[in-house]
């Protein structure tokens, strides 16, 4: 279990992890009192007073207690016509420990608005479809460190503060190719070549990764193996993952 409390100058928040017990549900109604998370986070006896104070602070009817669920990458976005597709979390579903879920549902909306200004009317069903070939690689990955960093933060050795060490370091590694990135540009200036790629086979390569990336297939049963056995992963020393 991980939790994470936000701060702003006029707000609080708080996203709490923890293990399925069969209460949570794929809804942003099915709320739980305070005193439910206070409960769960006494099975853990080291969290610290402050923590334990803020959660008992939660007004009531503002905690949601949703389920989690597995997705493997789906490179599929686009009704086989075209003119229907999907965005967002419906295309990509990120885990919360990706950090990266509104911003890649909002790049979704940019890059599409912009694949069919260059398609046009006549091009709508390819201007889906060159928006896909355009996202998917970028998101599967950015999916794919939701699921190494959850397995991260649920392996923190706190005792390196001890040490005066961060034990943080590395987690939540969002490099410059996500944050630098700017999706109307991109889809504007690789419209064409998309386009080409999907109606000829003419060669196509997206460079919205990290520099060097040599992009791999995968799903979640494939990831949640190798962290069982221990092996790490290799997602972020795959390019250049630089700040």
């Amino acid at each position: 279990m991980h939790l994470i409390t936000l701060f702003t100058h006029d707000k609080v928040g708080l996203a709490f992890t923890h293990k399925e017990d069969g209460s949570a549900q794929e809804s942003w109604n099915n709320t739980i009192p305070a005193e439910e998370l206070v409960a769960i986070l006494k099975e853990r006896t080291n969290w610290g007073e402050q923590v334990m104070d803020f959660v008992k602070q939660v007004p009531a009817g503002t905690l949601i207690d949703w389920k989690l669920t597995w997705r493997d990458p789906q490179p599929v976005w686009a009704s086989q016509g075209g003119r229907i597709i999907q965005l967002g979390d419906s295309a990509h579903a990120f885990l919360p420990s990706s950090a990266n879920g509104a911003t890649q549902a909002m790049e979704d909306g940019i890059s599409l608005a912009e694949c069919l200004s260059q398609g046009g009317k006549e091009l709508v069903p390819w201007a889906t479809k060159v928006h896909t070939k355009l996202r998917y690689q970028r998101v599967s990955i950015i999916q794919q460190i939701g699921i190494v960093t959850r397995h991260a933060l649920h392996h923190i050795d706190m005792s390196l503060l001890d040490e005066g060490k961060n034990p943080f370091e590395g987690v939540f590694y969002l490099g410059r190719w996500i944050w630098q990135h700017n999706p109307e540009d991109y889809a504007r200036e690789q419209f064409a070549a998309a386009l080409g790629h999907l109606r000829t086979g003419a060669p196509f390569e997206n460079t919205n990764l990290p520099k060097g990336h040599v992009y791999e297939d995968w799903d979640v049963e494939s990831e949640l193996k190798k962290q069982a056995e221990g092996l790490p992963s290799r997602l972020m020393s795959n390019g250049d993952w630089s700040r």
